[in-house]
């Protein structure tokens, strides 16, 4: 499979895009989110492949989107399906039934914030760097970043970035309960593929009921999200992975997951 804008490999049971338009600063634009849901797809259908990370340039992440496409908007039609491709897109990595880890150096500025966002982990370098500043231009982050942000970090905080465009420092993100953990500069990817082999040993079918049940609760009222839950532990119990972890532990052996 051959891209253009981005390099796709599978390593193990972890596959890995890497995001590859340096030029821009690996701006995303329409071959580019294409692209990305190509891989999501192949990764989804790939019985092989348990957890899929996205990363980016050593000293950038992805500065959003491609600013030679937003120069095009020129009605409100064509801006408001601009911003519904890159909600779609963003909606599909939460939505997809395995991890999907960011791996982020350097900045990652509006649309490169919001993908990153829609990761399940996010690891950063310390010379990494998120923000929202579609505001300098007179706009706003319309990727689903005014309406994730303020549920991730509370509407106060989540409001001063989006009016300010200030960026938050790696620290700063980490302690916001934006990043899952903060490395060296140098060693993020490493540290991220060691994430994700560690979330491959687990049941793939209980991690993907864990995100959905995490992500669709979220939306939901508590009595509702308890029935939900109780319903997937149900539907899980019939899973061939689970009987086999069950009895893996009474063996005190290893278990061997096969997530089919």
């Amino acid at each position: 499979m051959k891209f253009e804008t981005i390099k796709y490999e599978k390593k193990g049971k972890i596959a890995i895009v890497t995001l590859n338009r340096e030029k821009v600063y690996n701006a995303i634009n329409g071959l580019c989110r294409d692209e990305l849901q190509k891989t999501l797809d192949d990764s989804a259908g790939d019985g092989a492949v348990h957890a899929l990370i996205i990363t980016g340039h050593e000293n950038f992440f992805c500065a959003g989107a491609d600013i030679n496409e937003v120069l095009g908007l020129e009605n409100a039609i064509l801006a408001n399906q601009f911003s519904r491709n890159f909600q779609k897109l963003f909606q599909n990595i939460e939505e997809h039934k395995k991890p999907v880890l960011a791996a982020v150096s350097g900045f990652a500025l509006g649309g490169g914030f919001e993908l990153a966002l829609a990761c399940d982990v996010r690891i950063l370098s310390e010379n990494s760097s998120f923000g929202f500043s579609e505001i300098n231009i007179g706009a706003f982050p319309a990727g689903g970043g005014t309406q994730k942000l303020p549920r991730l970090i509370g509407a106060a905080r989540a409001k001063e970035l989006l009016f300010t465009g200030d960026k938050l420092s790696s620290q700063e993100a980490y302690a916001l309960g934006l990043a899952n953990n903060v490395v060296p500069d140098g060693e993020c990817l490493k540290e991220t593929i060691k994430w994700a082999e560690k979330l491959t040993s687990k049941s793939p079918s209980a991690i993907s009921a864990i995100k959905q049940l995490v992500n669709t609760g979220l939306n939901m009222d508590l009595n509702s999200s308890l029935i939900f839950e109780s319903e997937t532990f149900g539907s899980l119990s019939t899973h061939r992975d689970f009987k086999e972890g069950v009895s893996a532990f009474l063996d005190k052996r290893k278990p061997v997951y096969r997530g089919d």
